[in-house]
């Protein structure tokens, strides 16, 4: 059950109807989060406040065990991600993907990483005061081979 968290989610009798059904019949559940106010977005804080207390536990999960939630951003590619992940999540809760730690969603927008080159010479300066700064760099020379970095 996706759940999109906004601005009276927890007052609506219908919503709660819902959220407590699913509590009942312990189906999994998924928050998606709008972040946005003035569309109906408030904060998690907010939230867990709105929520009645004997279906706080199932929805947010046990405090130190809390459920992870999904943002919802209103800019393209952040919907797009958000959207991956909820797919993510949904695959997750059938038998045949239940078992893989990772998998793989992939729109046929997304840039292959096979398919990144750099047109010409590339140099990547690494400040001394940016700790892990050259070995971020090394790395994107090994990973480019073809093209000549200079670290």
């Amino acid at each position: 059950v996706l759940v999109f968290l906004s601005r009276g989610y927890f007052t609506s009798r219908n919503c709660l109807r819902e959220a407590r059904a699913s509590m009942q019949r312990n189906k999994p559940i998924l928050l998606v989060h709008e972040t946005d106010a003035s569309k109906g977005g408030f904060t998690l804080e907010e939230a867990r406040a709105e929520c009645p207390e004997d279906l706080r536990d199932f929805m947010f999960g046990p405090v130190g065990y809390e459920r992870p939630i999904i943002p919802w951003h209103r800019i393209t590619v952040f919907q797009l991600c958000t959207l991956k992940e909820i797919a993510r999540n949904v695959l997750r809760q059938t038998p045949l993907y239940s078992s893989k730690p990772m998998l793989g969603v992939y729109l046929d927008r997304d840039v292959n990483v096979d398919q990144l080159k750099m047109s010409k010479p590339v140099a990547i300066y690494a400040s001394p005061n940016n700790p892990g700064s050259e070995m971020v760099a090394k790395e994107l020379a090994a990973f480019f081979p073809e093209t000549e970095i200079c670290v």
